[in-house]
Parts: C-alpha cells; structure tokens; sequence
C-alpha cells in the first residue's frame, strides 16, 4: 500500500513539475489551460475535467479548456454565481469533495446525469491577495474505475489552483503594466517638452518625437548615437559634464542655453533639465535629459515688453497733446462767443471746421487716456443716483439734427419704467453717445436707428438698433478690442482709432453688466446692454 502511495506521490509531484513549467515558458492562457485538463485527466484517470473562468462582462462561469466535454458544448456552459455547484463554490471560495450520491444530495436536489460515479472535485481559484472575487474554479469528475475521490486527489487540485491562481494574477499583472507602459509611452510622445534618456556612456537610449525634432532627425536614428554628435563640442561638453555630476550626485541639474544643433541654422534658447534614472541595486546608471523650448516665452516676453512701452508712449503722447489742446479749446470758444469781431460767413466756416477738428482730436486724447487707465487698472467709476431713461434721451438729443440731415429715423422706446440706479451716468452716457455715433456712421439714408430699454428678470437691457451694414460674424468676438476696426471702404472713410467700443466693455464690465453684439449681417446690427436692476 505505502508503494501505491509513494508511487502516487511520485506522479502528482511531477505533475505539478510538469504545469510549473508550463506556466514558466511563456506559453498563453489558452494552451496552458488546455495541456493541464488533459494532464489531470490522464494522471487521476477521469473522464471528465474542466476548467472555468469568469466572463468580466457577463458575469457567468464559461468553459476555458476541457477534456472529456465535446467542444460544441463549451459555449452553452454558462453558470452564474451561487448557483449550481461550481456557482456555489465560486461564492463561498471553499472546495467541494463529493464522494457519494447521497452527499451529492445533499447539495442538489437534481443531480446531473454526467456525474455517473456520484463522486466529483470542484477547487476555487482564489486570488493571491486572498481579496476580491475568485475568478474561476477547477471541476474533476467521474473517475474511470468508478472510485471515489480522495482527500490527497483533492490537495493536489488544490496545489494546481494555486499555480493556476499565480498565472492568471501574472498575466493580470502584465497587462495591467503593459496597460502602464503605453499610457506612459503616449504621453512622453505628447508631450511639447523633449524627452532623452542617455546611458553612463553619454549615448541616446531613447528620445521622444519631440526631442528628435529639436535634435534634427528621427527617434530610430537618435538611438544609439552619442548625444555630442547632435551638437557643437561647447554645449556638448557642458551637457556631459552635467550628466556626469547628476549620475554622481543623484540630483538635478538645470540650465538654460542657446542650443545650436548640427542640422540647424541657427540656435534655439532652451532650458535642459537632467535627472538621475535609478535602476538596480538602486544606482543610477541613466539620466533622462528635459528639453524646453524657450522661445515662445522669449516671444511673449518681448511682445508684453513692446506692449508696456506702448502704454508708456499712449500716456506721454496723450497728456503731451492735452496740454496745448485747452488754450486751443479755450480760444476758440472766445472767438466764437464774442459778438464784436464781426467775422465774415468765411471766417465763422473755417472756425467751424477749426472746432470740429480740435473737438476730434480732443475726443481722441480721452480716450487715449481711458485706454491707458484700462491697461493700468486706474481706470474708475463714480456711481450716482441716475435716472437711467432720462438720461439716455439726454445723449440721443445730440444725434437727432444729424439724423434729420441723413434722413434716418431716429426712435427711443421705454417698455417699462425703471427706478434710479447707481451708475457713472458720465461713463454710460459716453457709452451710449459711442454706440449711435457709429449707428448714425454707418447707416444709410432712409434708414433707422431705435434706442430701446427693459427689465427683464431684475436686469435693464440696453438695445440700440439700426439698419446699417451690418457686422459679419468674424468681426464678433474682435469688435471689442481696442485699435480693432472693420476691414470695409466704409469704416476707412470714416475713420476712427478703434477705441470706442473697447471703452464701452470696459465701462460696462466695472458696471457688472456685460455688452454683447446682436448682429444680421447685412441688416442692421443690435448692441445689447445688461445691467443689474440692484448692485
């Protein structure tokens, strides 16, 4: 007896040897699960075994490999967790030894007639980490001499789970890294920065499309090539010299440079930072170098620098132009208030034009200076009590002899009535002068123009309409930048610098309201004004 065992023994050992190293060759899932059915069924002599693991999208216990089970079968196999024996043992993650029909019995009421013995093994595979689902089980049955299983047919299925168990964690664990690597790998390459790696040799193991491209060349024909080979012997002896430190350090390094490549005509400002790659036991052995392209930063420091000295030179030039511009304005309110010059129709014509323009110019220095007060963010509003509607007719008066001269029907409309508000009533009323000032521009004879206010859900709305040109869609989201114009033959004839609407968001944003154009193009246009009822 004890030789049977031994011999028995014997023949389980190597075939656990037998399935480790089937596991260690790499083979896939699928042949390994396969070669092990086959091997239980010739080493336990059973007519039956099986081995089924759990579907992640059904849920359900699917045939992997079988001996004994014809293959057309395989797909009807579905068993759900907790039912049916290998359900059952699934959920609880405990083994099940049948040796009789009476203990099969007593786990279904209707056994099924493929357990012709009456004696059969069902084994968990149970995860390493002892937490989680199990993901599938082992089923033996049927034993060709009609004899019961044995608790030592049972340790050794159980060893064979464990290696099972172990295969199917390894091959989790490697997709779940591979999975890694090519996130890791898509995102080096999507990267706007240039990533190498570069061995104690100062030679390129790796770069990314990026660095290849400030390099000159391909990421295949980077590898393997001395880092030096890409650049003048200057910057190369520095970037060595600095590889070398971090290696010996452990540590960063950074510095900014004018990288000149061989295969460029001229240097690019860059900033090159160098980090130690730990490999074992734990000595870096790579460094992985960090290319940054500082020229765009360059650029835009240079344009934020060209845009202060502008601001410098709007302020000097605008305060330098008001100066003269108040004797001027003064003397020609002198000469046209006073009777006794006696001046000629010629004269008070010229005086005239000489008024206007001064009035132009002096229109154009304020909002010079309202422009540099924006950039400088000393640009404010005084808010007062302010009859909004008496106000708004107050700064369409003005407009109402031009428009009579241009044929243009000029309309104001109030559909509900609206309670004092706080506002700079000088800083809406310019807003709203500049709004028909370009209505009445650019509206043509026999046109309209209609001012109109609201309140609509505790907010004035602001409309004024005409039947002009029309704005094009492109010019929407620019209208309201400063020194912006519309590129047709009518804004060039009337001219203007551009500012007026880049004044009127301005004022309306501190106001917490908000200034949008409604445009039909082609039809006319709409500038809407929001404003809170209550601020």
């Amino acid at each position: 007896m004890s030789g049977r065992r031994a011999s028995a023994d014997s023949q389980y050992l190597g075939l656990l040897a037998c399935i480790s190293e089937m596991i260690s060759s790499g083979k896939d899932l699928d042949t390994i699960f396969s070669q092990t059915v086959h091997l239980i069924q010739s080493l336990l002599h059973v007519k039956r075994c099986s081995i089924l693991i759990m579907d992640s999208k059904t849920g359900y216990l699917k045939v992997k490999a079988a001996a004994g089970v014809p293959r057309r079968l395989w797909p009807k196999i579905k068993i759900r967790p907790g039912h049916g024996i290998a359900g059952r043992v699934l959920s609880r993650r405990k083994p099940v030894l049948v040796k009789n029909r009476r203990e099969l019995l007593e786990m279904t009421e209707q056994p099924s007639r493929r357990y012709t013995t009456h004696s059969f093994i069902s084994i968990p595979l149970l995860p390493l980490h002892g937490k989680g689902h199990a993901p599938g089980v082992i089923n033996v049955a049927n034993k060709v001499t009609r004899e019961a299983f044995t608790p030592h047919d049972l340790d050794l299925l159980q060893a064979i789970a464990g290696l099972l168990s172990l295969l199917l964690e390894n091959t989790r664990l490697f997709a779940l890294s591979q999975n890694a690597k090519k996130r890791l790998a898509d995102m080096i390459e999507s990267l706007d920065a240039g990533i190498i790696t570069i061995n104690g040799d100062h030679v390129i193991t790796h770069c990314n499309q990026r660095a290849a491209s400030l390099l000159g060349c391909t990421p295949v024909r980077a590898k393997q090539r001395p880092l030096a080979s890409f650049m003048d012997k200057k910057t190369a002896t520095v970037l060595n010299s600095m590889m070398s430190k971090s290696l010996r350090t452990k540590s960063h390094q950074e510095i900014e440079l004018d990288l000149l490549t061989r295969s460029a005509g001229s240097s690019t400002p860059m900033r090159v930072t160098i980090v130690p790659l730990a490999s074992a036991p734990l000595k870096p052995r790579e460094t992985m170098m960090i290319l940054t392209d500082l020229s765009l930063r360059r650029e835009i420091a240079e344009l934020k620098h060209i845009d202060q000295l502008k601001s410098s030179f709007m302020s000097m030039v605008s305060h330098e132009l008001r100066t003269p511009l108040t004797p001027i304005t003064g003397a020609l309110h002198l000469l046209k208030e006073n009777p006794p010059l006696h001046l000629s129709p010629t004269q008070n014509q010229m005086l005239n034009i000489i008024r206007n323009n001064t009035n132009r110019l002096t229109a154009l220095v304020n909002n010079l200076l309202d422009v540099t007060h924006i950039e400088n963010q000393t640009f404010a509003i005084q808010r007062v009590p302010t009859d909004l509607q008496e106000m708004i007719d107050s700064a369409v008066e003005p407009f109402r002899a031009i428009a009579r001269k241009k044929k243009i029907h000029l309309a104001v409309r109030h559909v509900n009535c609206i309670p004092p508000m706080a506002l700079d009533d000088k800083r809406i009323g310019q807003v709203i002068h500049n709004l028909l000032d370009n209505a009445v521009k650019f509206t043509p004879s026999k046109g309209r123009i209609r001012v109109e206010t609201s309140i609509t859900e505790n907010k004035v709305i602001i409309r004024v309409q005409d039947s002009g040109i029309g704005i094009d869609k492109s010019h929407k989201e620019k209208i309201f930048k400063k020194f912006y114009q519309v590129d047709n033959s009518i804004s060039r004839q009337w001219g203007g610098a551009g500012l007026g609407l880049y004044i009127a968001k301005a004022v309306i944003n501190m106001h917490n309201g908000d200034i949008e154009i409604v445009d039909s193009f082609k039809k006319g246009t709409e500038f809407r004004i929001t404003l809170p009822l209550t601020d």
